[in-house]
């Protein structure tokens, strides 16, 4: 569960560290022309213009999990891994919290069930030794009434 928590963050990070950085710089100031670029103007074949530089491709991304980021473990320009942390964010603290009172009521959980397994099989022996009991109570009230009903037979032949 510790892996799976802590390969999102590292998910989540590297997306935060990519996302922020496909974001638009400021303009810049313009700046007054120098003599030098007037120098340029003068050259056969020399282009001067101005212009903006916007990225190839953009992205929008989203996390499950949300924070400050309180320290990197990478620079730019380094070469990452598979699963590498690269940021950490505040509030681990709290995350780790959830995750354990998670833990916990899975645990409950899981013993409730195993304890509503345990006395249904009580229940179902009790059962079935109630229904012990009920057969062999009717077999003696069938057996009474014929025992009675014999000896009813018997006292009706010998009057006669």
């Amino acid at each position: 569960m510790k892996k799976l928590i802590v390969s999102l963050v590292a998910v989540c990070l590297t997306a935060v560290l990519v996302g922020g950085c496909n974001r638009q710089p400021s303009a810049p100031a313009p700046t007054p022309q120098s003599d030098s670029s007037q120098a340029y103007a003068d050259t056969p074949g020399a282009i001067i213009a101005n212009g903006t530089i916007v990225p190839a491709r953009h992205l929008q991304l989203s996390f499950q999990v949300s924070g400050q980021i309180t320290g990197l473990t990478v620079e730019a320009g380094d070469t990452v891994q598979a699963d590498q942390v690269l940021a950490k964010l505040e509030g681990r603290e709290s995350l780790e919290a959830n995750v354990a009172a998670a833990e916990l009521a899975v645990l409950n959980t899981q013993q409730a069930l195993d304890d509503l397994n345990r006395n249904a099989a009580m229940a179902k022996a009790q059962a079935q030794a109630d229904g012990v009991a009920a057969k062999k109570a009717l077999d003696d009230a069938l057996t009474r009434r014929l025992l009675a009903a014999i000896d009813a037979f018997k006292k009706l032949f010998q009057a006669e």
